[in-house]
């Protein structure tokens, strides 16, 4: 078993009482915090933008489904890290790429060097502002982004069951991403330009 995979199904690792569905959301929430972390991290293995994105889209479902393994002792940014690598060398099999060079404990060095330069205090101040920001959504982009992120469907099944063009779908989700990225900077007092 790898480092950073954790066998103990706690099935509620938050020590929260609620459902599945709020573990997930949790979850998600998390993810969102970890994003530029994980992104890095995904960065480092793929070195590809692009690919890059999709795989991060990978990664957070994949973090979201394996949440009731995360044990809340552990740091969530080491554990969803390895995921994360996880998803992304899974990727490049796909293709039949080969990763980067770098060794485990470089990675490793890369991500909790960038965990330290965001420090418990900001994160803490960004994960109000994100809930914050999720819940001043429209109904219509919480839905997409509880399709997306809880129920873990793809874009294509998302377009389908609304009955949208994928590239519709995929628009919407970068508008999301922008809105949830700019009302977070706007809560923080950092530049929105």
């Amino acid at each position: 078993m790898e480092p950073d995979a954790v066998a103990v199904d706690r099935g509620n690792p938050t020590g929260k009482a609620g459902s599945t569905q709020e573990q997930q959301e949790e979850a998600f929430r998390l993810v969102l915090e970890h994003r530029a972390m994980l992104k890095a991290q995904i960065l480092t293995v793929l070195r590809d933008l692009h690919a890059a994105e999709d795989v991060l889209s990978e990664a957070g479902i994949e973090i979201a489904r394996s949440f009731g393994r995360y044990d809340p002792a552990r740091p969530f940014g080491a554990w969803a890290r390895g995921i994360a690598r996880r998803v992304a060398l899974a990727h490049l099999r796909e293709r039949g790429s080969q990763p980067c060079t770098l060794r485990t404990e470089e990675l490793e060095a890369v991500g909790a060097r960038i965990e330290a330069l965001a420090g418990r205090e900001d994160l803490e101040r960004r994960r109000r502002a994100l809930r914050e920001c999720l819940a001043a959504l429209s109904e219509k982009n919480r839905r997409l982004v509880a399709m997306r992120y809880r129920d873990g469907l793809r874009g294509k099944a998302i377009a389908e069951r609304l009955g949208r063009t994928l590239q519709s779908v995929y628009v919407s989700f970068n508008r999301i991403r922008g809105a949830l990225m700019k009302c977070v900077r706007s809560r923080l007092g950092e530049d929105v330009s």
